[in-house]
């Protein structure tokens, strides 16, 4: 018996709220019906949802699962001669249509059939080379859809402009510094007191002389509560509030612009008095004018100097660790983040050379022998699914009920219950990604990516850096008994001693 031929659905929005609507149903349903219609084995374990990435940037085919799905393609997990299956073209790219065609092109030349659900046209690289119809209808679409995410840009930016001529009266975004916060009731800007003084405090130390990092310390050991998100006082946090003029009540929207290189923020004319300014100008320049002078000659900047840059994890807290030198040329260490700013653990200091002489000598022989992937708990994926098709069902009577009768004890319920759907949504999220990650051929290929990195040029940190990071979530520098744990991406741990201890 022939078996049928294989097709993976692609789903692609704008941005995450939509999720919570009709189109991730619609999408689905659409994909099964084409299916079973074509006679073709829709392959619902190995899915591929962009969620909340934009196609009109090009994001989900550079950097989002469609990348992904072509990776699947040229390692075989995704045999030739599969049907990827989209609602429409514009929801595979809004680039320009040049630029569009490449990604349709890139997709059909590696032997996949794409077909849009929304009139079931199908493009493969035969048709495109021979039916000019078919090419010159997939430009026209492209265009369209390029136009229509241009023209939604212009309106955004004219909103915008509009919104900043009346910021003297309305704020123009609720993003505000740590020490003010946006009243929804009455529309306006209110300080928090409590924070403000700590700004006050760091301007008066380093008016007196005081460095970043002795007062990072210092709030840290005195238990003085981060007036940001993150959990203990660092000296890029201070230096961020000493260099920003929201102190002294300026604030500085900013455009995001998009190049071929990626997208860039570009300050725009700062907007005088927005904030209730909490610093004196005088005690704020004065400031400026001390670190400038105290600013090191400019150097060029050396990137990736470890190959577990992001990776290195300390063994008591859990939290990350740093790269330090005692002095310029030195022996560099490994040191745990928190402890080497005074927010707890303990500070211990691990020589990084015999960290990486270990690698180079074992790492090889690591990756060689991944453990293999977890098996899938698919009786967990079932009843994640059914427990959302049952909060649905939920949410369809509410609705019905909130329609004859909008009582509050509802509105509330609904809003609970969507919340909960949210929750199962990305529980289910992760563990299709959990079992795409651990499919072994792609953790094969990238085994491969970084015997690459390690036979061609062993030195490019970077590199290696950037290989390595695709194979593990991180490697614990298990100091006290002198090895490194490796947590692969798809699950599974795998060690390496690196020093002797007593």
């Amino acid at each position: 018996m022939t078996a049928k031929p294989k097709a993976y659905s692609y789903l692609r929005f704008s941005t995450l709220a939509q999720q919570t609507g009709d189109s991730f149903r619609r999408q689905i349903t659409l994909a099964q019906q084409y299916a079973v219609r074509y006679d073709l084995e829709l392959d619902e374990t190995l899915t591929f949802h962009d969620l909340g990435v934009s196609a009109y940037r090009g994001l989900n085919a550079e950097a989002g699962r469609l990348a992904e799905f072509r990776e699947a393609v040229q390692t075989g997990l995704v045999p030739a001669g599969s049907f990827l299956l989209v609602e429409a073209l514009d929801r595979i790219s809004r680039l320009t249509p040049r630029k569009a065609m490449r990604v349709l092109e890139e997709i059909v030349e590696l032997g996949v059939t794409v077909v849009t659900l929304n009139d079931e046209k199908q493009y493969t690289a035969d048709n495109l080379d021979n039916n000019h119809i078919d090419l010159i209808m997939a430009i026209l679409y492209f265009t369209r859809a390029n136009e229509e995410s241009a023209t939604k840009g212009r309106r955004l930016r004219a909103a915008w402009e509009g919104k900043r001529e009346a910021a003297g009266k309305k704020p123009l975004t609720a993003n505000t510094p740590a020490w003010v916060v946006l009243d929804k009731v009455t529309g306006t800007l209110k300080l928090i007191e409590e924070k403000a003084q700590v700004v006050r405090s760091i301007f008066d130390q380093l008016a007196a002389g005081v460095g970043l990092e002795t007062i990072a310390r210092t709030f840290n050991q005195q238990g003085v509560p981060p007036i940001g998100k993150a959990g203990m006082w660092r000296r890029t946090y201070i230096k961020r509030i000493r260099d920003n003029p929201a102190v002294i009540g300026t604030f500085i929207p900013h455009m995001v612009e998009y190049t071929s290189q990626g997208k860039r923020r570009v300050p725009q004319q700062p907007i005088p008095n927005y904030f209730p300014p909490i610093v004196a100008e005088e005690l704020y320049y004065s400031v400026q004018a001390m670190a400038q002078n105290r600013a090191p000659v400019a150097r060029p900047n050396k990137g990736v100097q470890s190959a577990l840059a992001g990776l290195a994890k300390c063994p008591l807290c859990g939290g990350s660790m740093t790269r330090i030198s005692k002095k310029k040329g030195g022996v560099a260490y490994l040191v745990c983040a928190a402890a080497k700013t005074g927010a707890g653990c303990e500070y211990r200091s691990v020589r990084l050379d015999q960290v990486e002489y270990a690698l180079a000598l074992n790492l090889e022989a690591i990756v060689s022998d991944p453990p293999l992937p977890e098996e899938d708990d698919e009786a967990e994926r079932q009843n994640t699914v059914a427990a959302i098709m049952g909060i649905d069902d939920a949410i369809d009577n509410i609705v019905d009920a909130i329609r004859k009768r909008p009582l509050p004890r509802l509105l509330k319920e609904l809003e609970e219950l969507q919340e909960e759907r949210q929750g199962l949504s990305e529980k289910l999220k992760q563990i299709d990604e959990l079992a795409l990650m651990g499919n072994f051929k792609l953790v094969m290929n990238r085994v491969n990516s970084l015997r690459e990195a390690l036979s061609e040029d062993p030195d490019n940190t970077p590199r290696l850096n950037a290989a390595m990071r695709q194979l593990f979530s991180k490697v614990i520098v298990d100091y006290p008994n002198g090895t490194l744990e490796f947590h692969w991406q798809h699950g599974g741990m795998s060690d390496l001693m690196f020093a002797w201890v007593d």
